[in-house]
């Protein structure tokens, strides 16, 4: 906000003239110089004069001191200003010059609050003395850069970072946590403050996604702030500092009640009538953040849209920015439990409102990408606007790192509603099957985030009762679609079926390193050896690790998927789709079944060496002294991450392989006698997958296999 000036400007003319549509008022509003007459010069410098008078009432600006007092003197000030703002606007409603002055000292006051992130300590006067609650109340002020500045201190006084203010210098560690602590529970009072009972505060702060317009810088900004608020709040009750804080505030208010129940009793003469009607009150429910923005606003709706709104050409970077923030945002919520109860349908999710936008407000509509779902009874596909925003890369790659990083943060938040059997069907009916192929064939970067959605569209519920249906029909589309000829050459390995990186990507900057590093070797041999670039040589074992992850996640992917469609197609699926996935087992002389050989060695070594490492460490030591976890299971979980998780699957498509097809299970035994191996190692494997499952059809299926091997 501009506050150097109290000029003003309406949308629609000064004289309220413009359609109907609300008036906007600015901070700062250019206005044309004319030649003026002497009258109206003289005029003028008697406005002037009493213009400063009238905002000398006001005083300097305003200084905020870091004290108990102090803070609750400018909570006071805060409630006085928008009080006087009020009035003047009530008074003076189509002359903005004349309720100016108090706007631009309330904009001062509520500016001065960001000091008090100075002293977290403080939030809690800020609260008891509702500064926090009528910030909330400006946030739907008419004036935007007067909202702007009130999200903008929210941001300061948010900030997680504050949760990591240690006081180095203390030599006493518990009294440094106690801080801690008590920083965390201030900052939590404050936000579940900003929150409100019923999410209102979240609600009203969402609503202004819809009042600013991106092209706007100053716009922009408070856009990006309002998205940033959201962000730090989930960031804190994903830390469990908002449901510390709401733990504390009902024990407060349980001490209370007794402390009046006891005072009430000592006063009551007769039984009764003693007893508080507190104890009969209902205890609150903790809420997570998620739950809230899910049930209690339209964000989500917002975040889809905004994501979908990016075109085949690259965006501006200011635009870029936006969407990277949205992706980020979206992908935080689906990714959190709650998003499987309230976001298991993102197919019929209501329109984006917002209290600051009119339906004829075409260019609002257009920047919080609502088009024609602006009203009450329409729906918007949230599906189909994931599937739009990955569609572009399809046939191109991310031009800059924050394309790639909001392209990774789509695919997250997609992977992440494949939870929710509801979204599988929506994300088939939507041809998401067919378009993740398509990124597959253009072996782009596009192809290793398509690959992971293939794993969740194909891998089951997470919930238990969900239908298994949606998944299996995900499977026989995916072979019906052609995806075999794209999904068993990455399982080989081939290079010319794994995805390529991006350029501008962490393992495509690798790629290119090292291909940098190797021509300069070859120069420095050329050279005798003389020359030495240490630089380079850490660029290239960078560029090792990032192209080893990629190969890596692909590897695992392709095998995930293959194992799900074993799992889940049977005789009954259409167009023998079942007997085409074994069939490609016998292609090129068994060459893939030479090929889960190989993975199984692979990948038992890997898992046994990963659980030997682990009881080895400091940490299973520590385990095995403090005997607070059994350091059995502990080790089974290093040996699943380490590569156990793929070796269950491996020895499951064998498995599969070999029960399906006597031919199959001659050469796979005959590999793994040659590899001074046998059927054990796969009967091994597979005796602890089944032993990590509930009963069910998964369980059921290794079971028989175990039988017929």
């Amino acid at each position: 906000s501009n506050t150097g000036n109290g000029s003003a400007a309406e949308d629609g003319g000064a004289d309220g003239g413009g359609g109907g549509k609300k008036k906007t008022i600015r901070f700062g509003a250019n206005v044309i110089p004319t030649r003026k007459t002497g009258e109206q010069l003289l005029a003028e410098a008697e406005a002037a004069s009493s213009s400063a008078s009238a905002s000398s009432q006001f005083g300097p600006t305003t200084v905020v001191t870091l004290t108990k007092s102090g803070t609750r003197a400018i909570a006071t000030t805060l409630a006085k200003s928008i009080s006087t703002n009020e009035m003047d606007r009530i008074q003076h409603p189509d002359h903005p010059e004349k309720f100016m002055t108090s706007e631009v000292h309330l904009n001062d006051v509520v500016d001065s609050i960001r000091d008090v992130a100075a002293s977290p300590n403080l939030y809690g006067v800020l609260v008891e003395g509702g500064a926090v609650h009528q910030l909330v109340g400006l946030l739907g002020h008419e004036n935007g850069d007067l909202v702007g500045t009130v999200v903008s201190v929210l941001v300061e006084l948010c900030d997680p970072a504050l949760l990591l203010q240690v006081n180095v210098d203390d030599d006493d560690g518990e009294d440094s946590k106690n801080a801690n602590a008590a920083t965390a529970l201030s900052v939590g009072r404050l936000v579940n403050a900003l929150i409100g009972d019923n999410g209102e505060g979240l609600d009203l702060l969402c609503s202004n996604l819809g009042r600013y317009d991106e092209d706007v810088e100053e716009e922009r900004t408070a856009v990006d702030d309002v998205l940033t608020v959201v962000e730090y709040v989930l960031d804190l009750d994903g830390a469990g500092v908002l449901r510390g804080a709401f733990v504390a505030e009902e024990e407060e208010g349980d001490e209370e009640d007794g402390d009046e129940d006891e005072d009430g009793e000592e006063l009551m003469n007769g039984p009764a009538s003693g007893g508080s009607s507190r104890r009969g009150k209902k205890k609150k429910e903790y809420k997570s953040a998620v739950e809230i923005i899910l049930t209690t606003t339209t964000l989500l709706t917002y975040l889809l849209k905004r994501i979908s709104t990016t075109t085949s050409s690259p965006s501006s970077p200011s635009s870029d920015s936006i969407a990277l923030h949205a992706s980020e945002v979206l992908s935080t919520i689906l990714q959190h439990d709650d998003a499987r109860l309230y976001a298991s349908d993102l197919s019929a999710l209501p329109p984006f409102k917002s209290a600051f936008n009119d339906d004829g407000d075409d260019d609002a509509k257009k920047q919080s990408g609502r088009g024609s779902n602006n009203n009450n009874t329409s729906k918007v596909d949230g599906m189909e606007c994931i599937l739009q925003s990955i569609a572009p890369y399809r046939k191109r790659d991310p031009t800059t790192a924050e394309e790639v990083e909001t392209l990774e943060n789509i695919y997250d938040a997609l992977c992440a509603s494949l939870l929710s059997s509801a979204n599988v069907s929506s994300f088939v009916d939507g041809q998401g099957v067919e378009l993740m192929l398509r990124c597959l064939r253009n072996g782009g970067h596009g192809g290793f985030g398509a690959c992971k959605v293939l794993y969740f569209a194909t891998s089951g519920p997470s919930l238990s009762g969900e239908s298994l249906a949606p998944y299996k029909r995900a499977c026989e589309v995916l072979v019906e679609a052609g995806g075999l000829k794209h999904i068993f050459p990455m399982l080989m390995g081939r290079s010319a079926a794994i995805p390529t990186p991006a350029s501008c990507s962490d393992a495509g900057r690798g790629l290119a390193a090292a291909h940098a590093a190797r021509k300069q070797s070859d120069a420095d041999n050329g050279n005798g050896g003389m020359k030495k670039n240490r630089k380079k040589k850490k660029a290239a074992k960078r560029a090792d690790a990032a192209r080893k992850e990629w190969l890596r996640e692909v590897e695992g992917n392709a095998i995930r998927i293959v194992y799900e469609l074993t799992r889940h197609l049977d005789d009954s699926s259409p167009n023998e789709s079942r007997n085409r996935v074994l069939a490609k087992f016998l292609e090129g002389d068994c060459e893939k079944c030479d090929r889960l050989v190989e993975l199984c060695i692979k990948y038992d070594e890997r898992a046994r060496m990963a659980e030997y490492q682990y009881y080895r460490s400091d940490e299973a030591e520590e385990l095995e002294q403090s005997g607070a976890v059994d350091m059995d299971l502990a080790a089974l979980n290093a040996k699943l991450k380490g590569g156990g998780d793929i070796l269950h699957r491996v020895c499951a498509i064998a498995a599969f392989a070999s029960v399906g097809s006597r031919r199959c299970h001659e050469h796979i035994l005959e590999q793994l006698e040659t590899l001074n191996s046998s059927m054990g190692i796969i009967k091994t494997a597979m005796e602890e997958f089944a032993s990590l499952l509930d009963d069910g059809p998964q369980k059921n299926q290794l079971s028989g296999y175990l039988s017929a091997l």
